[in-house]
Parts: C-alpha cells; sequence; structure tokens
C-alpha cells in the first residue's frame, strides 16, 4: 500500500466508505489512500491498473489509459469512444453518457417514458393517450395533426378550412362539414352566415338573437319585440288593447283609464279599476258589512270590531283583559304563594328546608349540609341575606328551641296579625 489507508473512525461521518467501489480509484489522487487490501483495493477500483496516477483503464478493455479528470468533463467518453476513450464504466463517465436504460437521457427510464427516444422531462401527454406530446403527432386526439393545428393542446381549436369562421373542431373533433349550428340549414355555420339564421327577416348582424324568429329588436320602442309574430313587424308587434299604438305589454295603462295597470284591479276594462272595502273590483261596499252590520265608508274604516273575547262594539272600554294564565276574559288570579289560580297552599315556610310542613332537627341537618356543600336554597336562607352560613344554623336552632317568632313582615314592630297592611 502506499502511503497509508484511513480508517472508518478517521473519516467524517464514515463518507469515505462511500468511495469504495465507486469506479475511481483511490490511490491518493482524489486525497484518500483506499489503495490497500485492508479496503479490498478501493473496493476493486484499483485492482490490475497499468496506469499512473491521474489516469484510468479504458473501459473497453484495449489496455489505454485515459486522464481520469475526463471523468464527469461535460464530454461524453462512451462506448462508440469519440474521443479515444470509453470511461462508461465509471459511473457512465460522470454522467457524461446516457444510462443505457434512458436512451434519450431525460432522466426517465425508456420502460416509464412516454417518449422513450426523445428528451421530455416533463412527460406531459395532454389527450391521455400514452404517447407524451413530444412524440405525439396529434396531442389534443381532434383528428387534425399538430402541424396543421392552430392549438394542439384543446381538442375544440384547431382550423377553419372552410372559411365559414366556425372552428372545424367545434365539437371535438376535425369536421368541417359539421362545425357549428346551422338554424336556416344553409350549410354555413350561423356564426358565419351574415344573411338570416332564423328567417325573421332581420339580418344576423342586427338582430338581437339571430337564431330566434320571435326576438330581433323594438325600433318603435312600445316594449313588444318587433318580430313578436315571428317576423319583423313593428307595427303589429303584439296585441294592443286600446289601440293607442302602444302594444300592451310597454302600455302603462292598457285601458286608457287613467289607473296605471299595476294599480287596476281590472287592467282591460275602462269601467273598473279599483277594489271596494268589500274586495269587489268595482264594488260599492254594499256586498258586505262591518260586525254591527253596518256597511262600511268610503274610506273602509272600521268603527265595530271583534275584541278578543269574540265581542263586537265600538267601545274600546269594553274590551276584555288577559287574566293570569293568559285567557282572554278569565278570571284566574295570583295566590298569596305567587301560584295563577293557587289556594295559597303551596307556601314554603323558611327554614322548613325538607317541606314537611315542621322545623326541626332533621332541617338543621340537611342544613349544615348545603352549608358544607357550598350549595344554596332559598328556603335555608332563614335571614334572607342571599347567603347560607352559621348565622342562618343558629337562627334555625333558635326556632327549634324556642319556637317561631311572631311575624313581622314590613319590619315596623307591630307583628302581622295586629297589623292593618302587615
Amino acid at each position: 500500500c502506499v502511503g497509508f489507508c484511513f480508517n472508518d473512525d478517521d473519516c467524517t461521518n464514515g463518507s469515505c466508505l462511500d468511495w469504495i467501489g465507486d469506479g475511481y480509484c483511490d490511490d491518493g489522487t482524489w486525497g484518500l489512500v483506499l489503495d490497500c487490501e485492508e479496503w479490498d483495493f478501493d473496493g476493486g477500483d484499483c485492482v490490475d491498473s497499468n496506469c499512473e496516477s491521474g489516469y484510468v483503464d479504458d473501459c473497453s478493455g484495449d489496455g489505454d489509459c485515459c486522464a481520469e479528470s475526463w471523468i464527469g468533463d461535460g464530454y461524453g467518453d462512451c462506448e462508440d469512444q469519440q474521443w479515444g476513450c470509453d470511461l462508461t464504466c465509471y459511473d457512465n463517465d460522470g454522467g457524461d453518457c446516457p444510462d443505457a436504460n434512458d436512451s434519450d437521457g431525460d432522466g426517465i427510464t425508456n420502460a416509464a417514458d412516454n417518449c422513450p427516444d426523445i428528451p421530455n422531462f416533463d412527460q406531459w401527454d395532454y389527450d391521455g393517450d400514452g404517447l407524451g406530446d413530444a412524440c405525439d403527432d396529434d396531442d389534443d386526439n381532434d383528428g387534425a395533426l399538430d402541424e396543421d393545428d392552430s392549438d394542439d393542446n384543446n381538442e375544440y381549436v384547431c382550423s377553419d378550412v372552410d372559411g365559414d369562421t366556425c372552428d372545424d373542431c367545434s365539437f371535438g373533433m376535425f369536421d368541417p362539414a359539421n362545425d357549428g349550428p346551422d338554424m336556416n340549414g344553409n350549410g354555413i355555420c350561423d356564426q358565419g352566415d351574415i344573411i338570416d339564421s332564423d328567417g325573421d327577416g332581420v339580418i344576423d348582424e342586427e338582430d338581437s338573437d339571430p337564431n330566434n324568429p320571435y326576438q330581433c329588436s323594438d325600433n318603435d320602442g312600445d316594449g313588444c319585440d318587433d318580430c313578436g309574430l315571428g317576423y319583423y313587424n313593428p307595427a303589429d308587434d303584439g296585441s294592443d288593447y286600446d289601440a293607442d299604438g302602444i302594444c300592451d305589454l310597454g302600455d302603462d295603462d292598457d285601458d286608457n283609464d287613467g289607473v296605471i295597470d299595476s294599480e287596476d284591479c281590472h287592467p282591460f276594462d275602462p269601467n273598473l279599476s279599483e277594489y271596494d272595502c268589500c274586495g269587489v273590483c268595482g264594488g260599492d261596499n254594499s256586498q258586505c258589512s262591518n260586525c254591527c252590520g253596518m256597511p262600511f265608508p268610503d274610506d273602509c274604516s272600521e268603527a265595530c270590531y271583534f275584541d278578543y273575547c269574540g265581542v263586537c262594539d265600538d267601545i274600546p272600554e269594553n274590551d276584555c283583559a288577559q287574566d293570569c294564565a293568559g285567557t282572554w276574559g278569565g278570571d284566574a288570579v295570583l295566590d298569596e304563594c305567587g301560584v295563577c289560580g293557587g289556594d295559597g297552599s303551596t307556601c314554603q315556610q323558611l327554614g322548613d328546608i325538607n317541606g314537611d310542613g315542621t322545623i326541626n332537627v332533621i332541617d338543621i341537618v340537611m342544613l349544615v349540609d348545603l352549608i358544607l356543600n357550598d350549595n344554596y336554597d332559598v328556603i335555608g336562607d332563614v335571614n334572607e341575606d342571599g347567603q347560607l352560613n352559621v348565622i342562618d344554623i343558629v337562627i334555625l336552632v333558635d326556632w327549634v328551641l324556642n319556637g317561631l317568632p311572631e311575624a313581622d313582615s314590613d319590619g315596623d314592630g307591630v307583628i302581622d296579625d295586629e297589623d292593618s297592611d302587615p
């Protein structure tokens, strides 16, 4: 071994091992010496070399020595030995020679390449027929060859060989005889027909809808199309009830009674124009009356009316009211417990937490439990300060031992039994 060989531990991240058997003889030329038995003579890269340092054996086996600097220099030293050397065994001349499995050298193997003999890195295949556009004579498969196709990546655009202004591929295939709608069947597509596609008497370039014989223009400005009957005739382009020269469609007052159609209950009768109070067009209010049996005045105001209890009169003070249950005319009222229609029996005494009608030790125990569990019960808040605490317990114990104090609801010092307004 010339010089010395690196151990794996001497290499940064062990990367020198990647150089073993890579096709380059690492005899010191590349900065490492791996040409020794410890490294199997650089994985065979330095075996039986008859070449001086800086040169490598010709891959063809003809015994030539080629400059190692030629590898990857941008010139293809391939099997044809254009430059006198075959260096393909050195990683395809460092990438200068195409891979045998990639004929066009576009980086895609022949088996996967949709154009194996023509480089096409993007593999674009517009029509999805398996042939890449680079080698497909008809990229969009519209029947028009690319060389004659004005847009070879659009099957609806290709040419206009018949000069009728419609694209010969209008329907996705090359077909000049069927390249667009032909309303009048004269063989010229409507787009290129400057005569009269719909035959309504108006040439296409002046026709608002050249494919509809019932629509063309409104030259007289009456709101009706001049071709309303299927041909051009502004003087007879629609019905005209009042014969004022304006067709009904464009006439704001068809019966000429002075009331515009949108407010006229009968737009085509000059004698009928407004609804009366009974909803009769042109009526005189004689066919209905209010709940008191009187006819309506001309302004349809209603003096009499039904209240919520179904009583008809014209006195608002007699209108029935709702009771606490929401019933109109009902007699339900709130009892002293605040219950609608109640009998006062549902009121619960402060301190009677279990609601058994008696204040005793059980209520004290329940109050203690409420306080320990941080719960609030308005019945247990005997001093009504908005919280449960030991003060409520003391008061409740006093009530159990000494009885309930006489009530003084308004706090005026007079017990409720003796207070004229407790």
